[in-house]
């Protein structure tokens, strides 16, 4: 996976170079959940199991990671409840990257933990870590 991080001697900081934020690419149509991985198990209600090279892709996020569990329950009104993301984890949305060792998305109500967590806001010029980062929503982050 190519990192985000431009080396600019022309650019005037310090560190010579920026942060740009990647292209969100593959991404489905509203409401779909694509998956890629070396091998999987799916099960239409409970928990899938993704290895190898995960890469999910949900709205407008792209999820990279060496493992995924995918918790389904049809009885729910979004069946697709939960995403568990393991090892080298790498959630992109727009304006935002955050890499970890493990993540938990809560789909429907749109929150994520993430657990040594390296984040850059991209419009903002902010990046830093935290033990555990909480986004109970898009616009809102707690370290």
């Amino acid at each position: 996976m190519l990192d985000d991080w431009l080396l600019d001697p022309s650019a005037h900081t310090l560190c010579g170079g920026y942060y740009q934020e990647p292209p969100l690419l593959n991404l489905p149509l509203s409401g779909e959940l694509k998956l890629n991985a070396d091998q999987g198990f799916f099960k239409p209600e409970g928990v899938s199991t993704l290895e190898g090279h995960v890469q999910l892709f949900e709205k407008d996020r792209q999820i990279r990671a060496e493992r995924a569990l995918i918790h389904r329950d049809p009885k729910r009104a979004k069946p697709l409840y939960c995403i568990e993301a393991f090892g080298n984890v790498h959630i992109t949305e727009p304006g935002r990257r955050v890499d970890g060792t493990h993540a938990k998305l809560m789909v429907a109500e749109e929150e994520q933990t993430i657990d040594n967590a390296a984040y850059r806001l991209y419009e903002q010029h902010g990046r830093g870590e935290a033990t555990q980062l909480s986004i109970p929503h898009k616009n809102f982050m707690h370290l």
